[in-house]
């Protein structure tokens, strides 16, 4: 499951949330420090992991 980074933009409180693709698109989120949904998405990396060595 795909983990998203969050700012608030009131608190400047950094957050991750961990959920699907399907409920990422249906709701908005809120920072779990001061409540504000005036929230931005942070662009991070991935890891891919695999089965087998590289």
């Amino acid at each position: 499951m795909p983990s998203y980074q969050f700012v608030c933009q009131e608190c400047a409180n950094r957050f991750d949330v961990v959920e699907s693709v399907a409920e990422r698109e249906r709701h908005r989120q809120q920072c779990p420090g001061c409540g504000s949904r005036d929230v931005h998405q942070n662009l991070s990396g991935i890891q891919v992991r695999t089965a087998r060595k590289s």
